[in-house]
């Protein structure tokens, strides 16, 4: 199964305003929603960390502090948080029949 499109946001974690003149250092959420399977969702995870982290066996702690995490949505979560992602890849599998539900 192909990964339909992906739905990426950005948050600022950090409390208060950027400094004036310096870049901000602190914490940012970067949310990513893609129509795929559990393999492919581990596997997405397994390679973003090592885009993170391209030395997993470096004596810690990282130069830049990172975490991941995934995990399923029911279909109504899906449906609220990426209506588009769900729209985009039941119009993409349109010729094949409805779109299933993402665990599927």
């Amino acid at each position: 199964m192909p990964f339909y499109a992906t739905i990426v946001t950005v948050t600022d974690m950090n409390a208060g305003p950027e400094p004036v003149g310096q870049e901000q250092t602190g914490v940012w959420e970067l949310r990513i929603g893609v129509f795929c399977t559990a393999d492919q969702a581990r596997d997405l995870t397994d390679k973003i960390q090592l885009m993170l982290c391209p030395d997993p066996m470096h004596r810690s702690p990282c130069p830049i502090p990172w975490s991941t995490a995934h995990w399923k949505l029911d279909d109504d979560q899906a449906a609220e948080n990426y209506p588009e992602l769900i729209e985009q890849a039941r119009i993409e599998r349109q010729g094949s029949g409805p779109a299933p539900a993402p665990a599927e």
